[in-house]
């Protein structure tokens, strides 16, 4: 019996790698169909002459003195910006800001989903920028460091905002030195993006 039972065991190893080939295969070929048909699910670069970059715009204080971070510009007509509103707008992104064109409408859903938002919701921005860049295209994001735009994207999906959105990593969390009465170090925030 414990030679049948091996046999059997070997059976099933040689069936689960075929099929674990088979899947690499057809995630392969997935991948070639996509890029044969271009459909890359990447945002879209907005371009912005040097003139318009250099602009210094009205942003609130906490985007303008972030060390990275990104405005999701939505509307409330559009059905991706609803999903992107819906998927993102559950709770404050400590990076990522959401404004409306068109300013605030109590019975849209893009304003309903992005109840949670908080300070993270600045009404009227979405105008301002528009006026100021001629950006356009909507949903948009845009990425700052420091206040100044550093670029400015169409999106398509709550994958592409997820892609652009900056996060900050806490470094020094763990105490310094082997003596555990020692002073915490103090954290330092660094920024990375997402992608």
């Amino acid at each position: 019996m414990p030679v049948a039972a091996l046999i059997a065991l070997a059976i099933i190893a040689v069936l689960l790698v075929l099929v674990c080939a088979a899947l690499v295969e057809v995630f392969r070929q997935l991948n070639e169909l996509r890029a044969v048909t271009q459909l890359d699910d990447r945002p879209i670069p907005l371009t912005l002459d040097a003139r318009t970059r250099a602009r210094r715009l009205p942003l609130p204080a906490p985007i303008a003195e972030a060390p990275q971070s990104a405005v999701v510009i939505l509307s409330h007509e559009c059905a991706t910006c609803v999903a992107i509103a819906e998927e993102l707008g559950r709770e404050p992104l400590p990076t990522l800001w959401f404004t409306v064109v068109g300013g605030s409408r109590a019975d849209s859903r893009v304003q309903r989903a992005l109840a949670g938002q908080g300070d993270h919701r600045v009404d009227g921005l979405a105008d301002v920028l528009r006026d100021e860049l001629g950006v356009d295209v909507i949903p948009a994001v845009l990425t700052f460091e420091f206040g100044e735009l550093r670029h400015a994207y169409a999106v398509s999906s709550t994958r592409q905002v997820n892609a652009l959105m900056p996060t900050v990593f806490a470094l020094g969390s763990r105490r310094a030195g082997p003596d555990p009465d020692a002073p915490p170090v103090p954290p330092v925030a660094v920024v990375h993006h997402r992608g």
